[in-house]
C-alpha cells in the first residue's frame, strides 16, 4: 500500500534488538532506503542492551544483516528472565528514567 502511494517506509530499531526484523524487511523493500537504528552500547536500557544474543553491526554506514533462518533473532533468556522480574525494564520505566513522560 505504501509503495503504491509513492511513500517511503523508515522502520525504527531502537527499543530492543528484536528490531532486527525491521532491518530484514527493509532489505527486501523497494521503498525502504533507511532504518532508524539506535546502537545498544549508547542505551541505558537493559532491555535494549541485552535482550538479544547478537546485535546488528553497523559498518561504513550500513547494517550487516544476520545470516540465520527466520528473523535471525535469538533471545538472551537470562535477560528475558531479568526483565520479567525488574520493573526498570518496562518501556514506561525506561521512558521515565530518560525524562520522557
Amino acid at each position: 500500500m505504501v509503495f503504491d502511494r509513492g511513500r517511503r517506509v523508515v522502520p525504527d530499531c531502537w527499543k530492543s534488538g528484536i528490531g532486527i526484523a525491521a532491518a530484514h524487511v527493509a532489505a527486501i523493500s523497494l521503498n525502504c532506503s533507511f532504518v532508524e537504528f539506535f546502537p545498544a552500547p549508547v542505551s541505558d536500557s537493559l532491555l535494549r542492551k541485552e535482550l538479544v544474543v547478537e546485535e546488528l553491526k553497523v559498518a561504513n554506514g550500513k547494517l550487516a544483516l544476520l545470516q540465520r533462518p527466520g528473523l535471525a533473532v535469538e533471545l538472551n533468556q537470562a535477560a528475558v528472565a531479568e526483565c520479567a522480574a525488574d520493573d526498570n525494564c518496562t518501556p514506561r520505566d525506561v521512558a521515565r528514567e530518560e525524562g520522557l513522560k
